[in-house]
């Protein structure tokens, strides 16, 4: 029953916590006793009676693993590595040695290979001469690496190199070496398409190289300039360049168009991702799988006919390193190597150009390679700063461009037609040619309501400034002293302004015997259609400045495709254009008169 107050019942008095039971106590590890084996103990007795006896120790079957990074200038001591490698298997000094005459040797050690099937290594070579190379893999895998180390062979040998996309820390400490010609990325298609198009039309001096780091992305940006062009132009290198002395050395991902795959005779697999995506790329499956750290490739025979008889196959190697340093390809110039052996350059163009930037470029601006960025082979024009032979005030640089980035002169002697959309810079080249002209002593009349060409005007020659005030202009017009040059800004409005005045600049224009020169600017879509008045006949001069060429109307200004000068990258940065003498085209960064 119910205990009364106070009072407990047995079973209460008796009730205890439920106890939490001990862990089990783990056994002990017993650690057994080896217990020798007949073939244990046999080995152990044959070893012992060796070293008491002098016998020199059995040669293993194989080889050890591939080191995981060998340097170029190491291969030749890791191939000796092979206790019984034979004599014919021994890679030749002349392959190995750093010879840095031009045309010492056209082939280049790359990688050290395990051969198992001979017992032994061997140094794998690529003879640029005999096809393309195309290294495959995955980011990360060593690609960049694995070029970097064909540059540093072919820079060693004289050949000219020329890198598209590799990393900027690859090609660093190789920027003063006279065999490195034009470092370029996708992110610059004109000159990406410039550099294609120089290599297709030239016969060099030295052999070329040409380096893709990323040959997907370089097709890529070329596939979008010039309507598909640059991208044709670069497979067109692809098959004929070995007859021009080029061979092309490029990076890829796994997956390349056949049509394009088929122009690379020989190929490094690196590693890919999968089994499948190596067995796609070509690797035998007995070397698929299994995991690769950088530079592990597989190399694979070359395709096609004329493969040697004693060629290694397909077969595992690691490809080399190059230590700038130690290989001596980052002292500069190479003793009894001149200015001729130098490998041509394609400079970027500034975003902005500023007066002080002229004094500089200018004295660089002797020699080197052609001006111009013609629209296709053989239209390359001479736009270059020749101030001993070319008076300012006919010919005052407008800018820096061409393919050196140096000064670029525009042809005024019969007057000159600046062309653009709104924003790209027109009354800016305007007073920029003011401006030069006004420095070579030339009488100049300015003709602008407002913008950069009219501060030029109140400033440098007030008296002979006007806006577009029919009677003042007219004066102005009646008081021009011999040799005088007009610069109008925005044409195409004076001239619906005042017809009269219009046909008044008409005249000087057709009128040689004036004297006076006319230089004006007039919107692209405007120039484009003007076949009367001023406009029409600064037109047939076919002389000027193309802003913003990317501008529908362009090429029918001066009835020239401008396709192959067209900056992708920059189609509407003010300043950026054509400098145009007939056929000849430069591109150009025109001056800024307000920068210094």
């Amino acid at each position: 029953g119910i205990a009364p107050f106070g009072r407990t019942t047995r079973s209460a008095r008796t009730h205890r916590p439920p106890m939490t039971p001990r862990p089990p106590v783990p056994a002990p590890v017993l650690t057994p006793t080896p217990t020798p084996t007949p073939a244990r103990t046999l080995v152990d007795a044959a070893r012992a009676a060796a070293v008491d006896t002098g016998v020199r120790l059995p040669v293993p079957p194989w080889l050890p693993p591939l080191p995981e990074q060998v340097l170029s200038q190491e291969l030749l001591a890791q191939v000796l590595l092979s206790p019984e490698l034979p004599s014919q298997a021994l890679p030749s000094q002349e392959l190995l040695s750093q010879d840095r005459a031009p045309g010492a040797t056209t082939t280049f050690p790359l990688a050290l290979a395990d051969v198992p099937a001979a017992q032994r290594r061997a140094v794998l070579t690529w003879d640029p001469t005999a096809g393309h190379l195309l290294v495959l893999g995955a980011p990360g895998s060593g690609r960049s690496r694995a070029l970097h180390t064909a540059v540093c062979a072919a820079l060693a040998r004289g050949w000219h190199v020329h890198a598209v996309g590799l990393p900027a820390e690859l090609v660093l400490a190789l920027a003063d070496h006279p065999g490195l010609g034009t470092v370029v990325g996708p992110e610059d298609p004109r000159r990406l398409a410039r550099l294609v198009t120089r290599l297709g039309i030239e016969i060099a001096r030295a052999p070329q190289l040409l380096v893709v780091d990323g040959l997907d992305a370089a097709l890529a940006a070329l596939a979008g300039f010039a309507r598909g062009a640059g991208a044709e132009r670069l497979v067109d290198l692809l098959r004929t360049g070995r007859s021009r002395g080029v061979a092309v050395l490029a990076s890829a991902g796994p997956s390349v168009p056949g049509p394009i795959l088929a122009h690379f005779t020989e190929r490094l697999v690196l590693a890919v991702g999968d089994r499948m995506a190596e067995i796609l790329a070509g690797v035998p499956a007995e070397l698929t799988g299994g995991r690769r750290g950088p530079g592990r490739a597989i190399r694979l025979p070359p395709a096609g006919p004329g493969v040697a008889a004693d060629d290694l196959g397909a077969v595992l190697c690691q490809v080399a390193v190059c230590d700038v340093g130690d290989a001596g390809l980052a002292a500069g110039p190479v003793a009894g190597r001149g200015a001729a052996d130098r490998a041509w350059r394609l400079a970027p163009l500034p975003d902005h150009v500023g007066r002080s930037d002229l004094p500089e470029l200018a004295a660089a601006a002797s020699g080197g390679a052609a001006r111009g960025d013609g629209p296709g082979p053989g239209d390359e024009g001479d736009h270059r700063d020749q101030s001993d032979h070319r008076d300012q005030s006919d010919h005052p640089v407008v800018g820096l461009g061409g393919d050196d980035a140096g000064p670029i002169r525009l042809d005024v002697s019969r007057g000159a037609l600046v062309v653009g959309p709104p924003g790209s810079g027109r009354s800016t080249a305007l007073a920029t040619l003011a401006t030069a002209l006004v420095d070579a002593g030339c009488p100049v009349a300015v003709i602008a309501r407002d913008g950069p060409l009219r501060g030029v005007g109140d400033a440098r020659a007030a008296a002979r400034t006007a806006g577009f005030t029919p009677a003042t202009v007219g004066r102005l017009l009646d008081d021009l002293p011999a040799g005088s040059v007009v610069l109008v800004d925005d044409l195409e409005a004076l001239e619906q302004l005042s017809p009269a005045t219009g046909d008044r600049l008409a005249a000087l224009v057709t009128d040689a015997g004036t004297g006076v020169r006319v230089i004006a600017s007039a919107s692209t879509a405007r120039a484009a259609i003007a076949y009367r008045g001023t406009l029409g006949a600064l037109r047939a001069f076919r002389r000027g400045l193309v802003l913003a060429p990317a501008t529908p109307g362009s090429n029918e200004v001066f009835g020239v495709a401008l396709d192959w000068v067209v900056d992708p990258a920059r189609p509407h940065a003010p300043g950026r254009g054509v400098c145009q003498h007939g056929r000849d085209l430069a591109v150009v960064q025109v001056i800024d008169p307000g920068l210094r």
